[in-house]
């Protein structure tokens, strides 16, 4: 296995049939990946929507086991691959030189392409509701320790 590091594709032409075959023939869930569509200027949206159905489709998550971007200009784009305008705003993880592994670094990639098996078995997007609904809750109660600690705080400046 390899090291994780981010794939460049270029995507020449907005065509779904030409789409869909540059998507499925990258490594999908085995590495991050970022499509460079900030050429097609007033296409992007379209190409990056058509990368996402493509993604649907297939059933590949755009955020698990790696995450998916697309660098493009346009601003205020909501669906599900993230959008960057300059690679230098990509996550430092994943970028990284290919060097040699030693034993110690491969035994870890060993575990985690255990671990990329099984997000590939586990329906994602059940993981991503179940998350959001764990995080909504703590969120509610984050506001309300703060409201507390606000309330003990004005309770000792009373007294």
């Amino acid at each position: 296995m390899q090291l994780p590091i981010y794939k460049e594709i270029y995507i020449e032409k907005v065509d779904k049939n030409i789409i869909k075959r540059l998507v499925l023939s990258q490594p999908l869930g085995k590495a991050p990946l970022v499509f460079k569509v900030s050429h097609l200027e007033n296409e992007e949206s379209k190409a990056i929507s058509l990368i996402e159905e493509v993604l649907r489709e297939s059933m590949i998550s755009c955020l698990f086991p790696y995450p998916i971007f697309a660098l493009s200009t346009m601003s205020g784009y909501k669906g599900e691959i993230k959008i960057i305008s300059d690679l230098k705003n990509l996550p430092r993880y994943f970028d990284r030189k290919e060097t040699k592994i030693n034993v110690k670094g491969q035994s870890t990639l060993n575990k985690v392409k255990i671990l990329q098996k099984k997000i590939y078995n586990s329906n994602v997007s059940d993981q991503i509701q179940k998350t959001k609904n764990f995080a909504s809750k703590h969120k509610i109660l984050f506001n309300l320790a703060q409201e507390g600690d606000f309330l003990e705080k004005l309770l000792s400046k009373v007294r």
